[in-house]
């Protein structure tokens, strides 16, 4: 595992980078209302996760911040405890010597968890960035071509709806033909 999930700060580092990623394929279905609103708690959660500050170290006070101590410190587990698999030949209980299984570490390094949190954080603002421009753009787009969408909308007839292009460009007429 490379990020701690008792540190809120990465949490939030992960929450900006679904957030942002979940906006961003809104966006591109074209649900902007739902795009908007993960792309600014990305926003949000990215820029809080980089501005805090890490915790306090557990190896100096011995104890984690909310008060409960560690025991997971400095311990080490196998593989097989890891996966939770039993490699043992028919049921046959072995007791593997220790230099035989390979030690796995249980606990995250400052650096990684600084180097995850970060990632994380940076791919969040940018997704959220990437969101809230298409949200922008399909906004703008909406109300500049505000009469086309509501005679659109306001149609009766498939030949009267088809009378509403004269309200776009020549420019944009293929592009929205095929969507309607």
């Amino acid at each position: 595992m490379r990020w701690d999930p008792t540190d809120p700060l990465q949490r939030h580092a992960r929450y900006a980078l679904h957030a942002g990623i979940w906006g961003l394929f809104f966006a591109l279905l074209s649900l902007p209302q739902v795009a908007l609103l993960l792309g600014a708690l990305s926003l949000y959660w990215g820029i809080s996760a980089l501005r805090g500050k890490p915790p306090k170290s557990a190896s100096s006070s011995g104890s984690r911040p909310g008060g409960r101590r560690s025991k997971s410190r400095g311990t080490r587990a196998t593989a097989e405890d890891v996966a939770g698999t039993d490699r043992t030949r028919e049921g046959v209980a072995e007791t593997p010597s220790p230099e035989n299984k390979p030690q796995i570490p249980l606990t995250v390094t400052p650096e990684q968890a600084a180097k995850a949190k970060k990632t994380a954080a940076i791919g969040g603002i940018v997704t959220a960035g990437l969101t809230l421009a298409l949200v922008a753009a399909t906004f703008t787009f909406q109300s500049v071509y505000k009469d086309y969408y509501t005679c659109q909308e306001d149609a009766l007839t498939q030949s009267s709806r088809e009378d509403c292009k004269n309200h776009l460009p020549e420019e944009l007429r293929p592009f929205l033909e095929s969507r309607t």
